[in-house]
């Protein structure tokens, strides 16, 4: 056990960190698409 833990856990921390760092960029993208939908929403309702 003490020689598999240390082993394992730079692994785990590192993996954490690259979902972190996934769900981030999704969340950012998400926002993104959503202000860009409303924007274009908005300025099609502006032309009518």
């Amino acid at each position: 056990m003490r020689v598999f833990f240390p082993h394992t856990t730079p692994i785990y921390i590192k993996n954490t960190m690259i979902t972190r760092i996934f769900i981030l960029k999704i969340l950012s993208f998400c926002k993104i698409y959503k202000t860009q939908k409303a924007v274009v929403y908005h300025i099609q309702n502006n032309k009518k």
